[in-house]
């Protein structure tokens, strides 16, 4: 009997003493942060007004525009090694508006997020115009095919924090027939 209560107390020592041991770089529980706007697209126009032409900007809500979002997943650990972390990559779609919101991966410690609408394609007729002897003449020109884009945003978000972060897409007018 001694010797299986003895067993036993060496078996449960050896368990305790194998326990896994904590990782030193614990990720804390990992939250979220949102982040939303509105994304637009302009293209521009020339408009007479009396003998003045000017260009004006004609802004309209990009729909269905995938916007993404990505981090470093280095930022989600409390302290980081020296080694290669992964992007962690989050989407959404603009609705009929225009309007998006992403949710990521956030904690205690800021985390760092690129945010950048992808760029589109689209055909859209604008006001271009020529001048014949002074004279400015309007006419509408369909631009086949154009690229809408725009540069990508940095922003620092905390867990539960909402941030708002808004684009517009410029039209490069360029006919890609």
């Amino acid at each position: 009997m001694k010797k299986v209560i003895l067993t036993i107390g060496v078996l449960a020592t050896a368990m305790i003493a194998c326990k896994k041991k904590t990782t030193e770089n614990p990720v804390p529980g990992i939250g979220t942060a949102t982040i939303k706007g509105y994304v637009k697209e302009t293209t521009s126009e020339k408009v007479v007004n009396g003998t003045t032409v000017t260009n004006t900007f004609v802004y309209a809500p990009a729909k269905n525009v995938t916007v993404m979002a990505w981090i470093d997943s280095k930022d989600l650990v409390i302290n980081p090694s020296s080694s290669t972390y992964a992007k962690k990559v989050f989407t959404a779609t603009t609705d009929a508006n225009g309007m998006y919101e992403i949710k990521v991966d956030a904690n205690l410690k800021a985390v760092n997020v690129t945010v950048q609408p992808q760029p589109f394609y689209k055909d859209f007729t604008g006001k271009n115009g020529k001048t014949v002897s002074g004279t400015f003449t309007a006419l509408d020109t369909l631009y086949s095919n154009s690229k809408f884009e725009t540069t990508s945003k940095d922003i620092t978000l905390n867990n539960s924090e909402i941030k708002i972060q808004d684009f517009t897409l410029d039209a490069d007018k360029v006919s890609r027939k």
